[in-house]
């Protein structure tokens, strides 16, 4: 091969490379915009959450520590997570009288503006990846990285590898792993997201599997959504047929 046919040859690469580059980046773009308004959707639904714990040691041993079970309702507009069962027992008197408490002073403070007895659950920023990361192809997998690793933001502290839903462009599973340690996620945590389809389109999520370092194995926090059911006006709930 001449100069010419060479610096031809690089050109042509670099074009291809670049185009590859910006279509992933497009794609992320569309697929958080379509995720938007899949949320607003979303919060029509209603659903069961059961989180279990457990312990994996280095050997394959597996120690289950407890479970927790949650009735997810509207409550003002949003979502509440309504503690009903510990341990798969159904909670005892005085915990289902502190449930209401919360209930109440929650319902309370978001008619207010404020949130302080909220249950605080960690929120994977999806919505800011299109500022924050940059996107490639790997095989039909969406990956995404920090433009600028290292700072406080959790965008800038994860990587994601996300697959779409070619029509839809909405999330069909992701894997999150972090690149170092945020505020309770120690370096190697890593999240595992999975998502369901309803018979109205929208996408919920089905089951997340939180994975940490923890001593002589790893931590894990499943959690598994399921009896989606579709509130509407009036407090009338119906269940709603899943697409396979």
């Amino acid at each position: 091969m001449n100069a010419r046919s060479f610096i031809v040859a690089t050109w042509v690469l670099q074009a291809i490379v670049c185009f590859a580059h910006d279509d992933a980046q497009a794609v992320l773009i569309h697929s958080v915009e379509a995720e938007q308004e899949n949320l607003r959707k979303a919060e029509a639904w209603v659903y069961d959450e059961l989180i279990t714990y457990t312990n994996v040691f280095h050997s394959g041993k597996r120690k289950k520590t407890g479970s927790v079970e949650f009735e997810v309702i509207a409550l003002e507009g949003r979502p509440y997570y309504k503690l009903v069962r510990r341990n798969g027992k159904e909670l005892k008197k005085k915990e289902l009288q502190e449930e209401e408490t919360r209930l109440e002073r929650v319902s309370q403070e978001r008619r207010q503006g404020s949130s302080h007895s909220e249950r605080q659950r960690f929120s994977i920023p999806f919505s800011q990846l299109a500022n924050e990361h940059v996107a490639q192809w790997r095989g039909n997998l969406l990956v995404t990285s920090p433009r600028v690793p290292g700072l406080r933001h959790v965008s800038d502290l994860i990587t994601t590898e996300q697959e779409l839903d070619p029509r839809t462009l909405l999330r069909k599973r992701a894997v999150v792993k972090f690149l170092e340690a945020s505020g309770i996620n120690p370096e190697k945590t890593e999240i595992v997201v999975e998502y369901i389809t309803m018979g109205d389109g929208t996408s919920l999520i089905h089951r997340i599997l939180y994975r940490r370092p923890y001593r002589n194995g790893w931590h894990e926090t499943e959690q598994v959504y399921s009896n989606y059911h579709k509130f509407e006006a009036e407090s009338v709930i119906r269940p709603v047929a899943q697409l396979p």
